[in-house]
């Protein structure tokens, strides 16, 4: 191509590129502005459009993606806002159109959050009549309204979470959350009467209030007393008609309070009285057959602790004042003497006469009356001795050994006690003080060696008493036996000990047929001090020949009683979103028991409490922070939680060798509750005109109704009431909507594409046992039953294929059923299969694995995520709670991102399985970052990258020549043209990547160039010319700089006559890459005159030859002759 032509394609190219952009650039530029609001219920998420600077007749089409799918749309729309969406990152293209042409502005967005079910606690107290409260207490989400639908009082809807002025009753509770979902949990307000009770009826001893009445008090609980309180009083006399005393409380404390009041007394007679209390609610308690006994009684005693003679008179049921009077007392005996105030009248008890320094009063017997302000008289005597004395008791400590001490009970207290004789070989020299072992008046002397001992004692009253003590031989001390029954029941355990000795050996020769263990059998490894604990022995007569610290031996026998469990009742109540729960638990054993109850957790298995969650740690005594306590023969009302429960009680027995006691736990029942509905799975049963039926499988309070509220995030509104088939349904993504009969409401989104038909499952399939296959049984479909090998053999026409009994070696192998409708608009027809395992084969579930999911949400089928050999005919189910499975396929629409985990199960023969668990890590696809560069780069200088920040993200870069890097804003230092090309990148969570963004980078190498200084046409120049093309000379821009402050910007410079010296250029491209380079200049002239004439007329003057670099120089004059000569000047 000559140089011509070529110029000619070049600006044929250029004309057509700047005309193509002169067809678009017709319409201006616009912005584009995407806002979002976040999901907080099912599909509520929305996005808004927003454009500034189109063409006022140009049309705006907004294309909305899910990403990572950027072919087919989610919607195309013209309005400026998009409803209805689930969590995800979205890509919204905006076109502006106008006739034929048009432009285009994108932009990315996340619409976070995710749906927070409601959930709520409530709690009521009856504090008083008619004035009972209900609080709602939200514990997760957001509510909106309140409302009670049913009960002895029903209130409409409400913003405030306090319901009072409530009679006690069942209410049905119903609240909205900020999405209009609802939940609705049922509560017992309890009457105020099952806390309002009697707890004691007493009369008090030794008073009266007249001399035929005394005094009742009656103590009274109540977390909440309603005065005024009638109280009636029965009192049923020894003979006679019953007699009522009624009596009016206005006020008093809660929650205790005592009321008290007069009643008749019968002297030293029984009698009775009933006790009725109402409070002003109309709360009735009764304590019926209160025992009564009171006689006036005198005891007349000689006070052991007063040094002095006395006696003292207690005088008990006598109405005061009294007098005493001496019926006969020896005969000096003059009672004023020992008291100033006698006859009396007394008016409080004790009365006391007493001895002093000057008046003693005389030994003997003294007969005493007393009688009260209502005639009333009772006697007693008293033989009064010079002094009482200490007394002493001897027990034994040990083998050999024993215990005195002093006083008796009775006898007065010792201020000295002297050992003055003691058997031979004891240690201590006589007479020895043993006056230390005193404390309080009580002497107490321990391990005194066998033999005979005298003492000196003196009381507190200073009397002198002389005591000879034999401690005798020891003798086999009794064994003292205790038992608890339990753990396990026909179990018990046992105790047996000492007072004083211990026991050192211990073997069962004696033992019940059920006991594990050859006899004899030594079991002195249950000793721990002397004492022997043993647990977990099946019940009935063991004997033992043990022996103790003295070398005693013995035989000893002992019927030990098995645990026994009389009733174990455990009823579920459930009500609208909580239950009650009845236990009614009575074993045989009196010791304490406790019940819990706990919840399991389906992602960890651990049990925790069922409202905090707090976890429970197995082989632990449960405590109220990890677990529910639960009051046994009571009902236990609402409980509002939901899932897998367990009754765990607690009791506890002898340990094996361990004077600590050992808890026993035994689980007494476990149950599931749901509380609100469920829906379990969806089928398809598809029709063969490809319209679809779908069967709704669910699980809550019936009855239940069922609809559709959306199809493809579109309103779509199907009411079937309680019909759980839908028919006709066309491909696309349905919002199907359960309703329980408490009003609360479920929603979930089925993919047509992804339901799968019902299945297949097996019930103990082991030899010689009844077993059965089944398939989900619906009321409108038929069902035949027949095996691979006799088609024609129909063996059941229901859901169940029952084997009575199984034999594998004649059943195993393929069985089919044939579900089919002949129901109108039920047009299904479908075949399953099942296989039976021969004997001897294991089932497979294959092997689970965990893979990373990236926003996407098309179906996942779980099948295609195990890998080895498995059996297609198990059962899936999520670990998790996402609600997105349907048989083996997974939904991942409108679930938050996270973690979930699927569980697939295959049966074997007889209780044979296997289990494969999948994981999928459900992550979000973090928005592409924007890749910027900086705007000049020319060759050796550095590149930097840019990236913008995406938020919990990492980022990898790519380019030309190998480039990579993990750096968010990398930086490529000096630079060449091989560094010139695409740069993208992508932001990561985890290991899901963005869409990639990318950036051009041109790199640019600095002009190169060679400077010639020449004369042209006795021009003095100086030439920039490109060296190998390395710029266009004609465009690019140059800057000179030289003596005596030239400058220039053209190529080339004209220096002719300039000054000589260094010129210095720099050359500039037209992408802004510069190069400078300087030249030395000796001489700006080009030519030089034949001739020189210094006449000083400025014309040939002088002559300058600098920079002509002259190799040979000669002057000649006008004559021709030579007058100067030189070779190099």
């Amino acid at each position: 191509m000559t140089r011509k032509n070529k110029k000619s394609v070049l600006c044929f190219v250029f004309l057509l590129t700047f005309c193509s952009q002169l067809a678009f650039s017709q319409l201006t530029s616009f912005t584009l502005s995407v806002t979002k609001t976040d999901v907080t219920c099912t599909g509520n998420g929305s996005l808004t459009f927003q454009v500034s600077g189109t063409n006022p007749q140009a049309s705006v089409v907004y294309s909305v993606f899910l990403l990572p799918n950027l072919t087919t749309p989610l919607a195309v729309l013209t309005a400026t806002t998009l409803n209805g969406l689930s969590a995800g990152n979205y890509h919204v293209v905006a076109t502006q159109t106008l006739g034929n042409l048009s432009n285009v502005q994108q932009q990315d967005i996340v619409i976070g959050g995710a749906v927070i079910p409601l959930v709520y606690q409530l709690s009521g107290s009856n504090n008083s009549c008619g004035n009972g409260i209900i609080t709602v207490n939200v514990v997760q989400g957001y509510a909106s309204t309140y409302e009670i639908i049913s009960g002895p009082i029903v209130r409409p809807s409400q913003v405030s979470n306090v319901f009072s002025g409530l009679t006690p009753g069942v209410y049905v509770i119903r609240v909205y959350d900020t999405c209009s979902d609802a939940v609705v949990q049922t509560y017992t307000l309890s009457n105020s009467a099952s806390q309002f009770q009697i707890i004691s009826v007493k009369v008090p001893e030794c008073e009266l209030n007249f001399c035929d009445t005394t005094r009742i008090e009656v103590a009274i609980f109540g977390t909440t007393i309603n005065y005024p309180l009638t109280v009636e009083y029965t009192v049923f006399p020894p003979s006679g008609t019953p007699i009522v005393i009624n009596q009016t409380v206005s006020s008093g404390g809660s929650p205790n309070e005592t009321i008290s009041t007069a009643i008749p007394f019968y002297n030293a007679q029984n009698y009775s009285c009933n006790i009725r209390i109402t409070d002003n609610c109309g709360n009735i308690i009764t304590s019926d057959a209160n025992p009564i006994f009171k006689e006036l009684s005198l005891e007349a005693i000689q006070n052991p602790q007063l040094c002095n003679k006395n006696i003292e008179l207690n005088v008990c049921s006598f109405l005061p004042p009294f007098t005493v009077s001496f019926i006969s007392a020896p005969s000096a005996f003059n009672p004023t003497l020992f008291n100033n105030n006698h006859p009396g009248p007394f008016s409080i008890s004790p009365v006391s006469y007493e001895s002093s320094g000057t008046n003693q009063m005389p030994v003997g017997l003294y007969v005493i009356q007393i009688t009260d302000a209502c005639g009333r008289s009772a006697q007693s005597q008293v033989t009064l001795d010079e002094s009482v004395e200490p007394g002493f008791q001897i027990l034994p400590t040990g083998c050999g050994f024993g215990q005195v001490s002093m006083p008796v009970p009775g006898g007065s207290s010792v201020a000295s006690v002297i050992m003055t004789g003691a058997p031979l070989g004891y240690n201590h020299v006589l007479p020895y003080d043993v006056s230390f072992n005193i404390s309080g008046g009580q002497f107490v002397m321990m391990n005194l060696p066998v033999g005979v001992y005298t003492f000196t004692v003196i009381s507190t009253c200073g009397q002198t008493y002389f005591y000879t003590i034999n401690i005798p031989p020891a003798t086999p001390e009794a064994l003292s036996s205790s038992f608890i029954r339990g753990c396990e029941v026909g179990e018990g355990s046992i105790k047996l000990s000492f007072q004083f000795s211990a026991l050192v050996a211990i073997s069962i020769t004696v033992a019940p047929a059920t006991f594990p263990h050859p006899l004899p059998y030594n079991v002195s490894f249950n000793l721990f001090g002397g004492v022997f604990y043993m647990n977990s022995l099946p019940e009935g007569i063991y004997t033992f020949i043990i022996k103790d610290a003295c070398n005693f031996e013995r035989y000893f026998s002992y019927n030990v009683p098995g645990y026994a469990v009389i009733s174990d009742a455990v009823v579920l109540e459930a009500n609208c979103g909580s239950f009650n729960l009845l236990l009614d638990y009575r074993v045989s054993e009196t010791a304490p028991h406790n019940y819990w109850l706990q919840k399991r957790d389906a992602v960890t298995g651990q049990w925790k409490h069922p409202i905090t969650g707090s976890p429970y740690v197995t082989g632990t005594d449960p405590t109220a922070t990890n677990s529910y306590a639960l009051s046994n023969n009571s009902n236990n009302l609402n409980i509002a939680s939901v899932g897998s429960f367990r009754v765990l009680k607690t009791n506890s027995i002898y340990g094996n060798g361990n004077p600590n006691l050992q808890s026993c736990f035994k689980i007494v029942k476990e149950f599931i509750f749901t509380g609100a509905p469920k829906i379990i799975t969806a089928y398809n049963l598809p029709c063969t005109n490809n319209s679809g039926n779908v069967v709704i499988v669910a699980e809550g309070l019936a009855p239940l109704s069922y609809s559709i509220t959306t199809k493809d995030n579109q309103p779509f509104n199907v009411n079937n009431g309680n019909q759980i088939t839908f028919s006709g349904l066309l491909p696309g993504i349905y919002n199907f909507q359960v309703k329980d009969v408490c009003g609360n409401i479920v929603n979930q989104l089925f993919d047509l594409n992804s339901l799968p038909l019902p299945n297949i499952s097996q019930s103990i399939l082991c030899d010689g046992q009844n077993g059965q296959l089944m398939v989900q049984g619906f009321p409108f479909l038929n069902y035949q039953w027949y095996k691979g090998t006799n088609p024609t053999q129909i063996l059941s026409t229901t859901s169940t294929l029952n084997f009575t009994p199984f034999a594998g070696s004649a059943d195993s192998g393929i069985y089919y059923v044939r579900m089919y409708s002949a129901i109108p608009n039920l047009c299904t027809d479908q075949l399953l299969s099942y296989t039976i395992l021969n004997s001897g084969s294991a089932p497979e579930a294959g092997n689970g694995t965990t893979i990373t999911v990236c926003g996407s949400t098309a179906i996942i089928d779980l099948f295609s995520l195990l890998t080895g050999t498995f059996n297609t005919t198990g059962i899936w189910e999520e670990i998790t709670n996402s609600g997105m499975l349907a048989g083996h396929n997974w939904l991942p629409v409108g679930v938050p991102f996270g973690e979930y985990q699927f569980r697939y199960h295959v049966d074997g023969l007889c209780g044979s399985l296997d289990e494969a668990v999948v994981v999928i890590h459900f992550n979000n696809i973090p928005l592409p970052p924007t890749a910027t560069v900086n705007p000049l780069i020319c060759g050796s200088e550095s590149i930097y990258l840019s990236a913008s920040t995406v938020p919990s993200s990492t980022y990898e870069w790519i380019g030309p020549n190998g480039f990579s890097s993990t750096e968010q804003n990398p930086v490529i230092v000096s630079a060449s043209a091989l560094s010139s090309g695409t740069y993208t990148v992508t932001a990561k969570i985890g290991t899901c990547p963005s869409s990639p963004s990318s950036v051009m980078v041109n790199v640019e190498n600095p002009p190169q160039f060679q400077m010639t200084h020449t004369c042209i046409e006795n021009e003095n120049i100086i030439i920039v010319d490109p060296i190998a093309n390395s710029f266009d000379p004609t465009i690019a821009s140059y800057l000179w700089s030289g003596p005596e402050n030239f400058t220039s910007s053209e190529n080339p410079i004209t220096i002719t006559g300039a000054k000589s010296g260094v010129y210095r250029v720099t050359v500039t491209t037209l992408n802004g890459c510069s190069t400078s380079a300087t030249v030395a200049v000796t001489t700006t002239l080009c030519n030089f005159p034949a001739g020189i004439s210094p006449n000083g007329d400025g014309d040939n003057d002088i002559l300058d030859l600098t920079g002509f670099e002259v190799l040979k120089f000669k002057v000649f004059s006008r004559y021709g002759r030579v007058v100067f000569e030189q070779d190099n000047y």
